[in-house]
């Protein structure tokens, strides 16, 4: 149903009767209390009747969501066996909430214990929810701890190697990009933590591989933020600066963001026809593409005339 242009699910109260860890055959319910006994955490098993007034069945929803804890309902092993994919969204719900997760604590330890059963789930699912984890924005403490529980293993094994450093390399990621100015993007996780787009562990579309090739590819290269604010957009840029501070160890400078800004208002004055007809096809691009980098180093001072003077001298 959509009204005021939100739209709402609507369904009856459900009851599991049967399960198999990757879906369930459901019967419909007669009461509240069997419909939120079926789901994954307490914070997920909240309601409101019409008048808005909130129900808790569980008795720890709303105490859970106060002290922004992530809570299995029941028993940690049940809810797990019912639904594999409950693993990886227990991590992902404490990116959402940003909590450092108790690595002592009964639904830690079952997620790690049960880890090995996520390779049952189907790779769109699991890069769904890594993706979204990812996309928080500061998902380190819980990305370290899905590391640490041996659930990575089983689909980004390079990962499982340490989680002090999975969790050391997004905080400083986190940090850069908010110098950065930045908002959260889970490709530009994923570059700073592998080297290789997990394409088929996580299902990664076309576009989402290649934003991550080329955007490691820059990373790594060394043309100037400038060159890739003009040729991509500022956002891009800013993340190539944001990755490059990362794994220095440094910071991404003001002065370095007032480049990239000063570079996206900038036009080039050289059009393809000022270096015509003397150049043609790949010729004419290349000369082109270093009359552009002239440009970009000489800060934007060369003119048209400058430009084609040099070039169409260059070219004869």
């Amino acid at each position: 149903v959509v009204t005021d242009k939100i739209p709402f699910e609507i369904t009856t109260w459900r009851s599991d009767i049967s399960t198999d860890g990757r879906r369930a055959t459901i019967a419909f319910a007669d009461n509240l209390e069997d419909d939120a006994m079926r789901r994954d955490f307490t914070i997920n098993a909240l309601f409101a009747d019409r008048s808005g007034r909130i129900l808790d069945p569980t008795g720890q929803g709303l105490n859970d969501i106060k002290n922004r804890r992530v809570r299995f309902i029941g028993n940690a092993e049940t809810r797990i066996r019912e639904d594999h994919l409950r693993i990886l969204r227990f991590f992902r719900f404490n990116a959402l909430l940003g909590t450092s997760i108790d690595r002592d604590s009964v639904d830690f330890e079952e997620c790690a214990r049960a880890a090995p059963s996520v390779v049952t789930l189907p790779a769109e699912r699991i890069g769904t929810e890594v993706i979204k984890l990812l996309s928080q924005p500061a998902p380190a403490e819980a990305m370290a701890a899905m590391v640490a529980s041996g659930t990575t293993r089983h689909f980004l094994p390079d990962l499982s190697r340490n989680d002090e450093k999975v969790g050391a390399t997004l905080r400083s990621l986190q940090t850069c990009e908010n110098e950065a100015g930045i908002k959260a993007e889970p490709i530009r996780r994923l570059a700073a933590l592998l080297f290789e787009p997990p394409i088929q562990q996580l299902r990664l579309s076309k576009a989402q591989t290649k934003a991550f090739r080329i955007l490691k590819g820059a990373t790594d290269a060394g043309e100037s933020l400038a060159k890739l604010a003009f040729r991509n957009s500022a956002e891009f840029a800013k993340s190539v600066a944001a990755l490059r501070a990362m794994q220095s160890s440094a910071e991404v400078h003001p002065s370095q963001l007032r480049i990239i800004e000063h570079t996206v208002l900038q036009d080039f004055p050289l059009k393809a026809a000022d270096l015509m007809p003397a150049l043609t096809g790949p010729a004419l691009g290349a000369a082109l593409r270093q009359a552009e980098d002239a440009w970009i180093d000489s800060d934007f001072t060369l003119s048209r005339e400058d430009l084609k003077d040099r070039f169409s001298t260059a070219s004869a």
